[in-house]
């Protein structure tokens, strides 16, 4: 049986058509929105009483002054019937859009389109300076592109310019964090980065961030940096739960990149489960995604354990390795990406963790 309503309203933002339009959104709940908790600022100012409702849509037809250039926030403040509040803010922003950069989007079947080809990433996780690769983000690229890949992503230098510059000079795309669009990602090189396919809006989503604001980074993503992809990850199921993770995120990205990591244990079971975990949890988002019924196409780029330490016991084996790589692409995958580029190993503190 589904759980009682704990989730607040959902809320569909359309930004203004122009400097002199309006906004629009569609806020929808299962125990239905209280409309009397409403209240909406634009830029600080409340516009509550200028608001009109029809149904579920609620327009602001026109702004007392048409938009200045540069960042809009709007905050929708709203209710369900069983008092669980959302508290949504959306952004716009009017001003030139930046040049040469390619247009990313999802066909119909979920598969990725860059400029219009088909794009089939095969990427890893947190690529950073390290010894075996002489410290240089040049040496790090080039050996990965030499190695079949096509997409990778840092953790310690998302805001590094060497790194992008380093994946574009050798033919690599890239996926980068976003959070706030107050933040310098609008306003710094990434907004304008050639390589960048898709903003990473969530890590671990559903342990930190609830739908609502999953929700509102992707269509800010969207209305701020049109022409990227929107990607989140995270473990498909709790330990011990037969309830889906990502059920109630899945309008909230363009992608998802399940974590399956099954080699935790270093016993007989491990190893004869590993694929059949695979499996189950890629047949699982493939469910979710279809019982969501959105009109938009939904992507999944699973992550594939390829790792030891953090608790891990072992590295998969090449058998183990290729598969569940493998399954995954016939259990639905349009792209594929493994964890992690490399550990750190820090004796002194007994961490002993190592990656691809």
């Amino acid at each position: 049986p589904e759980p009682a309503d704990l989730r607040e309203p959902e809320i569909r933002f359309t930004p203004p058509a122009g400097e002199s339009g309006g906004f629009s959104f569609v806020a929808t709940d299962a125990s239905g929105v209280d409309w009397r908790t409403l209240r909406v600022t634009a830029d600080g100012k409340d516009v509550t009483a200028a608001l009109v409702r029809t149904g579920d849509r609620v327009s602001l037809p026109k702004p007392s002054a048409p938009w200045a250039k540069g960042l809009h926030k709007v905050v929708i403040r709203v209710a369900d019937a069983v008092e669980n509040l959302a508290e949504s803010e959306k952004f716009f922003f009017f001003g030139p859009r930046p040049s040469g950069v390619p247009d990313c989007r999802l066909r119909k079947d979920g598969t990725a389109l860059v400029d219009g080809r088909p794009f089939f990433p095969i990427g890893v996780y947190g690529v950073g300076k390290r010894e075996f690769n002489a410290y240089d983000f040049d040496r790090a690229c080039a050996d990965l592109k030499a190695g079949g890949f096509n997409l990778v992503q840092s953790y310690s230098d998302n805001d590094n310019p060497a790194f992008f510059a380093a994946a574009r000079q050798h033919g690599l795309m890239t996926w980068c964090e976003f959070r706030s669009p107050e933040k310098k990602e609008f306003t710094g090189f990434q907004r304008g980065d050639a390589s960048c396919l898709a903003r990473y809006t969530g890590d671990d989503t559903a342990e930190y961030f609830s739908p609502s604001v999953m929700l509102d980074r992707h269509e800010n993503a969207k209305a701020l940096d049109p022409g990227r992809l929107t990607c989140q990850a995270d473990p498909i199921l709790n330990k011990n739960s037969l309830r889906s993770r990502y059920r109630d995120y899945v309008k909230c990205t363009d992608v998802f990149m399940p974590e399956i990591y099954p080699i935790h244990d270093d016993d007989a079971k491990t190893a004869s489960n590993c694929v059949a975990r695979v499996v189950r949890d890629m047949d699982l988002a493939c469910r979710d995604i279809a019982a969501a019924k959105d009109s938009a196409p939904h992507g999944l780029w699973p992550i594939i354990q390829y790792f030891k330490g953090w608790g891990w016991k072992r590295f998969p084996p090449a058998e183990e390795l290729y598969g569940m790589s493998f399954a995954s692409i016939i259990h639905g995958a349009q792209g594929i990406t493994w964890y992690t580029y490399g550990g750190f190993v820090n004796p002194e503190k007994k961490k002993f963790n190592y990656g691809v």
